[in-house]
C-alpha cells in the first residue's frame, strides 16, 4: 500500500481544520465546491493532491480572508521545505 505524501496530508489536514472552524460539514463545502464529499475527504485525508486552482476555489468556499491565507502558506512553506525550517537531522 503507498503511503499518502506528507505535504498533502498537512495540507488536508489544514484544510479540515479551517472547514470545521466554519461550521461546515464535508457535504456542505463539497457542494459550495461542486465535488462530492468523498472528494471532500479525499482532499483532507491526503489521498489526492490537490491543484492550486482548487485550493484557491476551497480557500473563497471556506471564506478564508487573506490573512488565513498567509498562515495557511506560511504553514505549508514548512512542510515543503523542511530544510529550510530546521526540520531535518541532515544539516
Amino acid at each position: 500500500m503507498q503511503e499518502n505524501d506528507p505535504l498533502s496530508n498537512n495540507i488536508g489536514k489544514m484544510l479540515k481544520s479551517y472547514r470545521r472552524r466554519t461550521g461546515l460539514t464535508g457535504t456542505e463545502l463539497a457542494k459550495r465546491i461542486n465535488v462530492s464529499q468523498q472528494q471532500i475527504s479525499r482532499y483532507e485525508n491526503g489521498v489526492n493532491n490537490i491543484t492550486f486552482d482548487k485550493l484557491m476555489i476551497l480557500f473563497n468556499a471556506l471564506e478564508m480572508n487573506r490573512y488565513d491565507i498567509d498562515i495557511f502558506f506560511e504553514q505549508i512553506k514548512c512542510f515543503a521545505d523542511p530544510y529550510e525550517h530546521g526540520n531535518s537531522k541532515n544539516r
